[in-house]
């Protein structure tokens, strides 16, 4: 299981430490003699964590020049794996066996002072989660350059300037995000992300790793960030990729060579790209494929019949909606608008798309919905009774929250945080207990995760149960703030059943989906709506906006959305 032969020797700045061997100058080798010396070797590596193996006899080679994706389902222990590699595992916590090589060097015996010589000269990493990345408490331009300052030995005030800009425009991060001093909690999740990416991106590196880069961008940020790694991969400002993602569009849109697939069963797999979907034994990348299509013939099939909008009573109605952030000081001013004259209704049985650039005011929009922001004017109308701001939610009307996975409670165990829910909503809690486990073996989850902590879960087990958590009680309204991040595209398929036939189910469910990934909304949405600068500059239904689009900004999301989606052809 390797992908390649190419290696070289550990870069570090201290040439005096005996255990740390001076690269030789690249222009004096053979390209043979770089591939023979650059690499990362896992030699049978086994990791277990509280008596219980998540991966066993791992072997494989991450080379110089190798562009890697690694794909699986959700929880198989992809990050995992990543975090072993580059040492951020507890030791309390885990337990790893064999060897990590990079060079001559082991790279489980490293010190935190060792690991702080090769992070940000070698290797550079972009986490699953942006918040983990940025410090809440820190202006983002300050952090740019502490990140900059960290890499640079002789760092030069304009040539950090001219570095700045040139990753703003690249990534399309607005302007007055690093020179505006703003902090983290002032820019949407889609911007954070972008931040995040900019941080890791800023200085070259011999092998960048990236956890599911894609999930909180839209369609065209996500296109031109695949188009942008690709110009830095030819440039060698990268020189080798270590793509973690569910989407394998994307990972064909970057050009990755080599899956590794990380299938859940304590083992992985290293099989062509190409040959993905079609190796002879091995199942599970055919029904990773398989799915893949099943989606999106989902997708056709929604759009081909062109059913119209459901003609029932109107469930939510929204009337000239306008939200201002507050700018805090002395004396409360009113800031920037964030929503402005929004006007729309969902009907009963009807599920609603919203789509837009990250940062152009939707996930605003679904917490002023859900009566989680105050100081919105307008209307917002539930059953035909107005919505005050003051009042407490109607407890029919839940909201998906963009990181749902920080909405559990640390301390408590799934189940138990669960059934709190629930109990607050006045829903019966042994109904809830059966609900629970029926839901849980619908999803395909082994019961065992309800009564885990929350950090003991991945990224999509959490996601998973988040929405659960959302729809276990007597749910008539879903707001569901990006629904499908980290998740693999069999628990997509499931999520997008489930609702489907929670929609149709009497009563019936009625939705409002925010997500930047148009074509998981197609097999489920009736209307997309497209925002804008806070404002609704497109509104129809879904296979219109895919066929017929309008707006300039539809224009471009589709296009994006149909650029990356070209990729899934050649399977």
């Amino acid at each position: 299981m390797r992908t390649g032969e190419r290696v070289e020797m550990l870069r570090t700045r201290d040439e005096h430490d005996h255990r740390f061997e001076k690269i030789p100058d690249e222009g004096l080798m053979s390209k043979h003699e770089i591939r023979e010396k650059i690499k990362i070797d896992l030699q049978s590596i086994r990791i277990r964590k509280t008596g219980k193996t998540i991966l066993r006899n791992v072997r494989f080679d991450f080379c110089q020049g190798d562009r890697l994706a690694v794909l699986g389902p959700s929880g198989a222990g992809k990050t995992t794996l990543m975090s072993a590699i580059l040492g951020y595992l507890d030791p309390r916590a885990y337990m790893i066996k064999g060897k990590i090589l990079f060079g001559d060097v082991n790279l489980l015996d490293l010190s935190p002072l060792d690991w702080a010589r090769i992070r940000g000269n070698d290797i550079r990493v972009l986490f699953q989660d942006p918040a983990s990345v940025v410090h809440p408490h820190l202006k983002i331009s300050d952090q740019f350059k502490a990140a900059y300052k960290a890499v640079c030995q002789d760092p030069d005030e304009k040539h950090f300037d001219r570095c700045i800009d040139a990753m703003r425009e690249k990534l399309f991060i607005p302007e007055n995000t690093i020179s505006g001093k703003k902090y983290p909690f002032q820019i949407s999740g889609g911007q954070l992300q972008r931040v995040a990416i900019g941080l890791s991106l800023l200085h070259p590196a011999r092998f960048y790793f990236a956890d599911e880069p894609f999930n909180s961008l839209d369609a065209w940020i996500a296109y031109e960030f695949v188009v942008l790694i690709q110009k830095l991969l030819k440039k060698e400002h990268l020189k080798s990729l270590f793509l973690i993602t569910h989407d394998l569009c994307a990972a064909r849109a970057a050009r990755c060579e080599t899956v590794l697939y990380v299938d859940g069963s304590e083992t992985c797999r290293l099989v062509p790209l190409e040959r993905f979907g079609t190796v002879q034994g091995f199942e599970s990348g055919r029904n990773w494929v398989r799915t893949i299509k099943s989606i999106d013939n989902h997708r056709t099939d929604s759009t081909s019949d062109a059913l119209p909008a459901p003609t029932n009573e109107k469930m939510l109605n929204v009337l000239r909606l306008n939200y201002r952030y507050t700018k805090r000081g002395i004396f409360l001013r009113k800031g920037r608008t964030i929503v402005d004259k929004v006007s729309f209704h969902v009907a009963d049985g009807e599920f609603v798309g919203m789509v837009g650039n990250s940062g152009a005011g939707k996930s605003t929009i679904g917490k002023c919905v859900a009566n989680q922001m105050r100081d919105w004017s307008g209307q917002i109308e539930w059953l035909g009774n107005p919505v005050h701001a003051k009042h407490a939610p109607d407890t029919r009307i839940q909201m998906l929250p963009q990181q749902a996975g920080q909405s559990f409670d640390p301390r408590q165990k799934i189940s138990d945080h669960i059934l709190q829910c629930a109990a607050g909503r006045r829903f019966c809690t042994q109904k809830t207990r059966v609900a629970l486990k029926d839901f849980t073996r619908r999803m395909g989850l082994p019961e065992d995760l309800l009564h885990r902590l929350p950090n003991e879960l991945s990224g999509g087990q959490k996601q998973l149960f988040a929405i659960i958590r959302s729809v276990i009680s007597s749910t008539r309204c879903l707001i569901a703030d990006e629904p499908f991040v980290h998740l693999d595209p069999i628990l997509q398929l499931k999520i997008i059943d489930l609702l489907n036939s929670m929609k149709h189910a009497r009563p019936s469910l009625c939705a409002l989906l925010i997500s930047h990934n148009l074509g998981l909304l197609v097999p489920l949405c009736d209307r997309i709506i497209v925002i804008h600068q806070g404002r609704i500059v497109e509104s129809a239904p879904t296979h219109q906006v895919l066929t017929q689009p309008i707006h300039e900004e539809t224009r471009k999301l589709v296009h994006a959305y149909r650029a990356m989606r070209r990729h899934l052809s050649s399977h």
